[in-house]
């Protein structure tokens, strides 16, 4: 590096600001984008936590995060730099295990594997929570189970018909009447449509979806969308048709213009993505994402555009880099909760779960096939929320939610 990129790397090392500026991770990215190859954007879009898009060498985007039911402001950090940030307390993680609390988090888990590359894919859910002031895997089971409102609903990965190649996501109730109420799906598929479930949290999900006509010898068309976890309880179409598509447009979930000053749906970014780098969940548009043609995932950058507290909500972490890996040395991800009692850390094979303030706490361990990323970090940050999910996540994955969705 020469003199003056020295002088610019003193300049812009300082400790981060609170929210927008020049931080320690904006500086690496800056540099990496001077001095180093292209990040392949494609493999961020298919693989969740392992990185997520191009991002924007001079925009930070800030207020992605994690869903929880009890939020509070904590900070991102930069996850290939050990000092890239400091914690609230700036003390040593030792020091704060001294203060032995007790765990007040509960932590919901959603999980998708990619085994069979873009075909289809499974999901299951994990509840990880204090008992006896342990944390103890709770729950377990198949789909993801999202917290929305006060109610938890099923996302399930459905085949549409009897040996179809089509994979759909839908999702309903999973308590009371409407978890037995079966799903109405097509009766035949001309398409082979394949949707992959890339972010859930507070009331949104993120999907990709692929379509491939029997009739054409080519590569997949793609497509990606934002909604309402409300709208994937619509009818299955026999033909996929994006004019009839159900979306929220980016400039719509983030409330970024007056709805007066809105305008046509195909003139905003219709086809976008909330998908997982290290430390934050971020948005990414692709090139042509104002129309409801097929896109090219390679496109992929980051939105410059802080996302609401409707689809996230505490994305930002209570601990430096430098603290999680003297927990853990070879982290790729990590999450904590709101409270900051307890810390997430995506290993290559593993989760791994700890209460980092208890001096000795026991961690708790998922395996992690190398095919699964992480879609879903939701958090219950009170002791009625976590005692309520405790109980009801655990019925309604056993019970496996509706009896018949085929």
């Amino acid at each position: 590096m020469d003199l003056i990129d020295k002088e610019l790397e003193q300049q812009l090392a300082g400790d981060p600001l609170r929210r927008h500026g020049f931080d320690e991770r904006l500086r690496r990215r800056i540099e990496e984008r001077l001095d180093g190859p292209a990040r392949n954007r494609k493999e961020g879009i298919r693989f969740g936590w392992k990185g997520a898009g191009a991002a924007l060498a001079a925009v930070v985007l800030v207020a992605a995060g994690i869903g929880l039911w009890n939020g509070s402001d904590l900070r991102s950090v930069d996850q290939a730099s050990p000092t890239a940030s400091v914690s609230a307390s700036g003390e040593p993680v030792e020091a704060l295990a001294a203060n032995n609390e007790t765990i007040a988090s509960a932590l919901l888990i959603g999980i998708r594997n990619d085994e069979n590359g873009d075909g289809a894919s499974s999901y299951r859910t994990v509840l990880v929570a204090p008992e006896e002031n342990k944390l103890e895997v709770v729950a377990e089971g198949d789909g993801i189970l999202m917290p929305y409102r006060q109610d938890f609903w099923k996302i399930e990965a459905i085949q549409p018909a009897e040996g179809s190649d089509s994979q759909l996501l839908r999702a309903y109730k999973a308590e009371g009447t409407a978890a037995s109420e079966a799903i109405a799906s097509s009766v035949t598929a001309r398409e082979a449509v394949v949707e992959k479930l890339l972010y859930a949290g507070n009331q949104y999900v993120s999907l990709s979806k692929r379509v491939l006509s029997p009739e054409r010898d080519a590569e997949a068309d793609e497509y990606f969308f934002v909604k309402n976890v409300e709208q994937l309880t619509a009818n299955l179409q026999t033909v996929f048709e994006p004019s009839l598509e159900p979306f929220a447009a980016f400039e719509d979930v983030a409330q970024s213009v007056p709805t007066a000053e809105k305008e046509p749906a195909l003139s905003r970014t219709v086809q976008w993505s909330i998908v997982r780098e290290p430390g934050q969940w971020v948005a990414v548009g692709f090139a042509g994402s104002e129309s409801l043609r097929p896109v090219d995932a390679d496109t992929s950058e980051e939105i410059a555009v802080a996302l609401p507290e409707t689809v996230v909500q505490s994305d930002e972490l209570a601990l430096s880099w430098e603290q999680i890996r003297q927990i853990e040395p070879k982290a790729e991800d990590a999450f904590t909760s709101p409270r900051e009692d307890v810390l997430a850390v995506v290993l290559p094979n593993e989760i791994d779960v700890y209460p980092y303030k208890q001096k000795s706490g026991q961690s708790v361990t998922l395996a992690l096939a190398p095919t699964e990323s992480v879609v879903m970090v939701q958090w219950a940050a009170s002791e009625s929320y976590v005692e309520s999910w405790k109980q009801r996540v655990a019925d309604i994955l056993a019970d496996g939610g509706a009896p018949d969705r085929s």
